[in-house]
This record gives structure tokens, sequence and C-alpha cells, in this order.
């Protein structure tokens, strides 16, 4: 977070999982890796140069004040639309002039009285769209940005197939003699899951075992909780969270797979599209 936005910090609003984000590294950055990082994306119109719109943050050369002008991206619980006012920390400050249009590429940083952004990258506009354009675009750029994101998280995966829960059990290993419990006891369950159609790391035939926390504590509320029957693409890593990385399958003992979040448990209608981006 900038020096100059940090000092106020404990007299607002902070979004976390805004402000939580991964920034990309510094240099040159690709338009992927922009929608892969950037939580808000905006269009909008340049009205003040080295000045802000939140009282309680400090103009510098780089603090631009931007109206928007289109919504692009940006989280369902966030209020923004059309005639808002944003304080924006640029990158470049010599890009942007009076009355520059452009597509911000941003993560937030404080919102409070006002909205604040640091940019990632944006993208200068010519022209002003007209209304339905920036609707396209707002769709174009969402797609673009969800497909990012997937193909992030397909790259993580050591296994991605599509496959069928054939069964449900607690996890044999994590038995109540060598596990603590507490209101946040995760209660693994471990389940068996036969693929049948492999995409990476497997093969058609096969069954895994995947881990996950049945308990609908919060702590464990971000992950897929499975069914007996659920057939789904799969995207899944080494179980490195249980603290028992190993399962029991038909007797044996096998490794242990999870998918750390919800979203690494797709539709079985998706997996053309997953194909098409790999």
């Amino acid at each position: 977070m900038p020096k100059h936005l940090s000092r106020y910090s404990v007299r607002l609003v902070f979004l976390f999982a805004v402000v939580s984000a991964t920034l990309p590294l510094a240099g040159q950055t690709s338009r992927e890796e922009m929608l892969a990082h950037s939580s808000i994306i905006f269009t909008g119109k340049v009205a003040k140069l080295a000045a802000v719109s939140l009282p309680v943050i400090r103009a510098a050369e780089n603090t631009v004040v931007v109206t928007v002008e289109s919504v692009l991206v940006k989280p369902a619980a966030l209020s923004l639309k059309p005639g808002d006012i944003i304080t924006v920390e640029v990158k470049d400050a010599s890009k942007f002039g009076i009355g520059t249009r452009a597509t911000f590429f941003t993560i937030g940083v404080i919102f409070g009285e006002g909205l604040a952004v640091q940019e990632l990258g944006s993208e200068i506009q010519k022209e002003q769209a007209a209304s339905a354009d920036n609707m396209q675009a707002a769709r174009a750029m969402q797609e673009e940005k969800e497909n990012a994101e997937l193909r992030k998280r397909m790259q993580g995966a050591e296994l991605i197939f599509a496959g069928k829960v054939i069964s449900v059990h607690p996890d044999p290993i994590a038995s109540p003699d060598n596990r603590a419990f507490s209101e946040h006891d995760p209660m693994w369950q471990d389940a068996v899951v036969l693929i049948q159609s492999a995409v990476k790391g497997v093969t058609a035939g096969q069954q895994i075992v995947l881990r996950f926390p049945a308990s609908l504590d919060i702590m464990w509320s971000g992950y897929p909780k499975l069914k007996e029957g659920q057939e789904a693409i799969f995207l899944l890593q080494p179980d490195r969270i249980s603290g028992k990385p190993i399962a029991v399958l038909n007797d044996k003992q096998v490794p242990a797979y999870i998918a750390p979040t919800a979203r690494h448990v797709l539709k079985k209608e998706e997996e053309k599209h997953l194909r098409q981006l790999m």
C-alpha cells in the first residue's frame, strides 16, 4: 500500500477481498496479467491532475482524479457506477492530462469517504465509446478476466479431469485419536473420485482421493463440499493443508489431493471451454 495512504488506515474501511490481491511483478505488465490481478476495471476521464477526491489522502504527483464512464469489472459488494469520482494512484503520471480517457486496471486501496485505487496498468482511449459498446466491452472484459483467472488455476493444478464422486467417508487417517478438536475442526472427508475424462496428470478410469473439509465454519467456507454421485471438472493440488497428505484407497496408502477453493471444482459442461483454454 502507498506510504501516503497507509497513515489513514485507522479511519477507513478496507476492502479485504480487494486489498489482498497479489500484485504483479514490477516492469512491463501484459494485458492478461493486468486482468488476472485487477479487481476493479473501469473506463474514465481524468478530471484533475496531482489531486485527490478523498479529504484524508494527501495529493501527490502521481494521484489523479477520474470520473467513471463505465464499470467493466468490480467486486459484487462494491457500489460503483458511471459518474462516480475515483482517486487513482497511477504508475506514470506523464501519460495523463486533463480530459484523458483510459481504461484503468486497478486494485482497491481505500473505501470509506470515497474510493481510492492503485493502477496496475491502463489503456488510453481515443474516443468515448457509445453506451451499447461499453456494455459489450464490459461483458468481454469480464469474460477475458475470468479466462485469465481460470488459466492461472489450471497452471497451478497438478491434476485436471472430469470425474464422478463414487463415495464419501471421513478421513480414516485423521482419526479422533490423532487430531485435536476445536470449534474450527475441519471435519476432513475423503471423496473417492472416478476419472471419466483426463486433461492433465491422470488417465481415464483411474481413481483418486480428494480430501475436503465438511465443516461449515467460516474458516472452511471457501472449500468445495462434495456429495456422492456429483460429477464435475476438478483442478486439484496435492494435499498440503490437512497435515496428512496420505489417504487410503482399496486398502493401500495413496497421495491425497485437495481443491484449494470452490472455484477449483467446475461444472462438467465447462470441459470443452477448459480444453480450449489449454
